[in-house]
């Protein structure tokens, strides 16, 4: 790990999160079905956008697959964090005594619980979505066998 692979997991982090932590600033518990469904949308614009901007234009020779893989790692191992502060905002999360601790023990069980937090916060689906999204991206296409392939004629 160097400098540029923290620099991706935490741009991606922020990419995949942030829309999230407006969306509660701005509607609060008011959110309904509706709002989910923009936020998917959008939560998977910004991270691809983000993934392509940084390998155009920031990658320094650095493959797609390793700024997919980082980014893809700093969602799920900084979601707890993100998480906390969505719910800062309706009482929970920082506000709440003992925030800090539950979010260092959430962050060393970072599957189970960005798992299980984003399905409270509503951001299941997206963070489905975008972890299969950036996982393709991770795959290397040379690594299917020939028979999985399409022939050219």
């Amino acid at each position: 790990m160097n400098k540029n692979d923290a620099i991706h997991a935490i741009a991606g982090s922020a990419a995949f999160w942030l829309p999230n932590i407006v969306l509660h600033v701005l509607k609060g518990p008011d959110a309904s079905f509706s709002h989910w469904g923009l936020l998917a949308s959008l939560q998977a614009f910004t991270t691809v956008a983000t993934l392509l901007a940084t390998f155009f234009f920031w990658s320094e020779g650095i493959s797609l697959r390793r700024i997919a893989s980082w980014m893809l790692l700093g969602i799920w191992v900084l979601g707890p964090v993100w998480l906390s502060i969505n719910s800062t905002f309706t009482g929970g999360g920082f506000a709440s005594e003992g925030g800090w601790l539950s979010v260092l023990l959430a962050i060393l069980l970072f599957p189970m619980t960005t798992l299980i937090l984003s399905v409270y916060d509503g951001s299941i689906l997206s963070l489905l979505i975008i972890t299969l999204l950036l996982g393709l991206a991770c795959v290397e296409v040379t690594a299917i066998p020939s028979r999985f392939r399409r022939r050219s004629s």
